[in-house]
């Protein structure tokens, strides 16, 4: 009975040990609950605001887009001959014509086209969503139109077309020689004034740390600095528009801008047969 009573003793204390650390347990997992509770309350705020910033933005956006839309549409009454109910669908598909962009930004106009004919839009009558869905696939078409002009804006060109003729110069030496009959042909002379873009390596004429902005473009590196003769018509006069300046390479260079045909004579001898005004001059690149 005796040495019962210690055992019992040190159970009891035991037990008093084991409720605190259970108790500790329970308020842990409280503060985790409340920290779990805290992070999604701002979470759930932060997205809120989020949400309102970007409605802000749109409604900003698409504010100053009905406000440009009508000015433009009044500059332009007496040309459209728009109504007002005409001119309302025109509102509307100005503000409903990038929403294509929630499916893909890739012809976004014609994922425009298919939300308005199938989003069951409330107010309008089916031939009022038929003109505004209309708008988009004309809009992006225009837009597409655009892109691809701009992009072959230039004609590709190569020194092998520029130089598949004879091009003799007169012998300075031999003054009372005869001038050789040169004729430039005429699938060469069409070029004249085109923009065309064409390849081919620098040689500077004016060549300062900010870069070249006269050069002469050379069909090939090895008519370049002690390479063999360059003939005429193997070589092109480059200046780079006005306030602009190329990077020097010594890399092939694809230029791009408006070509000149013709004889250039100073002091009755011929000094270039091909001049261009460049827009651009980088290597292939982008560089």
């Amino acid at each position: 009975m005796q040495q019962a009573v210690p055992k019992q003793r040190a159970a009891a204390g035991q037990l008093k040990e084991y409720k605190p650390a259970k108790q500790k347990q329970q308020d842990a997992k409280e503060d985790l609950e409340a920290a779990k509770k805290e992070l999604e309350d701002a979470l759930a705020q932060l997205r809120q605001q989020l949400q309102d910033e970007v409605l802000r933005a749109l409604e900003e956006r698409f504010t100053a887009m009905l406000a440009r839309q009508r000015e433009l549409s009044a500059q332009t009454k007496t040309l459209h001959g728009l109504g007002d109910r005409e001119r309302e669908w025109l509102e509307y598909a100005s503000l409903l014509h990038d929403i294509g962009n929630h499916i893909s930004y890739e012809k976004h106009h014609r994922h425009s086209y298919y939300l308005i004919k199938n989003g069951d839009l409330r107010g309008f009558e089916p031939e009022e969503t038929a003109v505004m869905r209309s708008v988009q696939l004309i809009v992006g078409t225009m837009v597409l139109t655009t892109a691809v002009l701009s992009a072959a804006v230039y004609q590709p060109v190569a020194f092998s077309a520029l130089s598949n003729y004879e091009y003799e110069l007169p012998d300075p030496l031999e003054p009372s020689s005869k001038a050789p009959t040169n004729v430039i042909p005429a699938s060469v002379k069409a070029l004249n004034g085109k923009m065309i873009e064409i390849e081919g390596f620098m040689l500077p004429l004016d060549l300062t740390p900010e870069g070249v902005s006269v050069f002469m473009l050379n069909a090939s590196l090895d008519l370049c600095y002690f390479g063999a003769p360059v003939r005429m018509n193997e070589w092109v006069l480059v200046k780079m528009k006005a306030g602009t300046r190329a990077k020097f390479t010594h890399l092939a260079t694809k230029v791009k801008g408006r070509f000149e045909v013709g004889e250039e004579l100073r002091n009755g001898r011929v000094t270039s047969l091909y001049r261009l005004v460049a827009d651009v001059a980088e290597v292939e690149d982008g560089r």
